[in-house]
């Protein structure tokens, strides 16, 4: 009795490692999920797969290219770890609504499932323009500024700010070396409070902060306050630096290593960020 359990566990500790080896998972898209915009196809195998496809609705054959690196799954698969599969794809091609959707490795089916295409449009749209704000996210004391993306076809997530922020502007600077002016200004009261800068890249930026909304930014250099920092991290304190009345309007510059202003070779971003003293109502 005794060595025919140990036989069988001896047969199964054989039989094992081929078992794990040949494993397919496709996780995206899951089971049931939702998907829109522009996403990914991915999962990976353990059988040193040489092709693979995902087929929606029977008809629409989507390339997935093998051999992606995907070390969480060396251990699994006893091997070097590439072992992923995946293709960028723009969801709307397949229209809106729930599909069916088959992944097939080397020839043979893996397995099939229903998930369904949400989206602003079956077809790739252009100059939709959408901010909004979703408090109590990713806990209660925070909000995350939530931006339309055009190249993913989706919103993302611009930042995570704290409750009492808001983010005054957020954009593409202009070849001229500046950014068009941000009003900055509660009720038309004085902008008590802070304002951070922060660029894309980092950036060193030259920050021009004046009472009146001139076409040119010389005319701000006599009632305003210039702050240079890095573009990451820093803030400005609106109350110890400007003495201004009324709202503020903030120019934007880029400099060089020497501290003079630059026309960059592209657009860079930069976004603002106010923190008033006290809730804005």
């Amino acid at each position: 009795m005794i060595m025919n359990r140990l036989q069988k566990l001896c047969c199964l500790i054989l039989i094992f490692p081929a078992w794990t080896m040949a494993q397919s998972f496709l996780e995206s898209p899951g089971k049931g999920s939702i998907e829109s915009g522009v996403g990914l196809v991915r999962g990976w195998s353990c059988e040193d797969a040489q092709s693979a496809q995902l087929i929606i609705d029977g008809e629409h054959v989507i390339e997935l290219v093998p051999g992606g690196e995907r070390a969480d799954t060396a251990n699994v698969c006893q091997n070097d770890g590439n072992n992923g599969f995946g293709s960028v794809v723009f969801w709307g091609t397949y229209g809106l609504g729930e599909h069916e959707a088959e992944l097939i490795v080397d020839g043979k089916s893996i397995e099939n499932r229903k998930f369904t295409i949400a989206g602003a449009s079956k077809s790739f749209v252009k100059g939709l323009k959408k901010t909004f704000y979703l408090d109590d996210f990713p806990r209660s004391s925070k909000k995350a500024y939530i931006e339309w993306s055009e190249a993913n076809q989706n919103f993302v997530i611009k930042n995570i700010i704290d409750k009492n922020q808001y983010v005054v502007d957020s954009k593409l600077a202009t070849r001229k070396g500046y950014a068009r002016i941000i009003e900055l200004g509660l009720n038309s009261q004085s902008p008590n409070g802070k304002i951070h800068v922060e660029s894309l890249f980092g950036e060193t930026l030259k920050v021009t902060i004046c009472s009146r909304s001139p076409s040119i930014i010389g005319l701000c250099e006599k009632d305003s306050f210039h702050y240079v920092g890095s573009g990451r991290g820093d803030s400005i304190d609106l109350n110890a630096s400007w003495t201004g009345s009324g709202k503020a309007y903030v120019w934007v510059q880029m400099l060089n290593k020497r501290g003079q202003v630059i026309t960059p070779d592209k657009p860079y971003e930069f976004q603002i960020i106010f923190t008033p003293d006290t809730e804005a109502i």
